[in-house]
């Protein structure tokens, strides 16, 4: 059941921070990235868990991850197509907002997380460190057109 205070379920929030959208999913870059490209895959129909899911939706988050992720990995200099997806599911895993998200997060030899890996997800769950508001706005912009030269948004 959506909430007030759920901000994928905010149509302002998702439709001017969405960059890339297809029939059932939507990604927002995250308002605080661990490292540079990290973005949130989200369903528009309100559900916590990936098991509630429908069969279509499952196809519709494939097809989110195979259009995203490459674009991703180039935008962002992965290293060996390297990256993490995340989800935090239920009250004890960290999840901050009750609305299924999947993190995916580009990694490269030079991010900040290459000595320490577990940090990245005490980092997530913190949601405390980020890379700040203007780094947060000029990725949105920025993934937003390459999605668009792509014809892949909306």
């Amino acid at each position: 059941m959506a909430t007030e205070d759920d901000p994928f379920c905010n149509a302002e929030i998702v439709n001017s921070e969405s960059v890339y959208t297809n029939r059932r999913f939507f990604v927002l870059y995250n308002i605080r990235p661990t490292v540079p490209g990290h973005v949130l895959l989200i369903p528009k129909r309100h559900v916590e868990h990936i098991t509630e899911l429908d069969s279509e939706e499952m196809r519709y988050m494939h097809a989110a991850l195979k259009a995203v992720i490459p674009v991703l990995l180039k935008e962002y200099d992965a290293d060996d197509s390297s990256y993490n997806l995340i989800i935090q599911a239920g009250k004890y895993s960290g999840m901050s907002i009750r609305h299924l998200h999947m993190h995916i997060i580009p990694r490269n030899k030079t991010d900040r997380y290459q000595k320490r890996n577990n940090a990245l997800y005490t980092d997530i769950e913190r949601s405390r460190k980020g890379l700040g508001k203007t780094h947060v706005k000029e990725q949105i912009a920025r993934l937003k057109n390459v999605f668009a030269k792509r014809g892949s948004t909306r």
